[in-house]
């Protein structure tokens, strides 16, 4: 058993797309780093490690046994809405089954985003259409449920 964490580098950097992703064993107490600039990572019971850089979502075989990522890490999603070098997280979550769910980046000149669910192929259902700004989503462990919050209308 592990868990997943982003460390900076660098004490005081403000940069987490530069932070690794490390996996630590629960058992043993020993670290390695899984990706040296990257954010946000959920393990996925696909058997993958999922994390985010500058708005790009990518996946990663992991193993469990030796805690390191396998060759053939595949970027599954772009323009995901990110705060930068903020420190804020990437506005996705993946359930333990594999489903994904983000913000996509809104145009300059948008003011709201589709809430909806996106299959394997691209193919996105909307949930609801409005001009309401969305973030954090998250996932039920089942993939079956997603919850966000709504930015406040003063904010857009």
């Amino acid at each position: 058993m592990a868990v997943t964490f982003n460390s900076r580098v660098t004490p005081g950097a403000s940069d987490w797309d530069a932070a690794q992703i490390v996996a630590q064993s629960l058992e043993t107490g020993e670290r390695r780093v899984l990706v040296a600039g990257g954010r946000d990572a959920r393990y996925v019971h696909t058997g993958h490690v999922v994390y985010a850089v500058e708005g790009t979502v990518f996946a990663a075989p992991f193993d469990t046994r030796s805690l390191s990522v396998l060759p053939g890490t595949v970027p599954l999603v772009d323009g995901v809405v990110h705060e930068g070098s903020a420190g804020w997280a990437s506005a996705f979550d993946v359930s333990r089954e594999g489903t994904l769910v983000y913000v996509p980046s809104a145009d300059e000149d948008e003011t709201g985003s589709v809430l909806g669910w996106v299959d394997r192929t691209g193919e996105m259902t909307p949930l609801m259409q409005s001009s309401i700004q969305y973030q954090n989503p998250r996932l039920s462990p089942d993939g079956a449920q997603a919850l966000t919050l709504r930015c406040p209308e003063e904010a857009l």
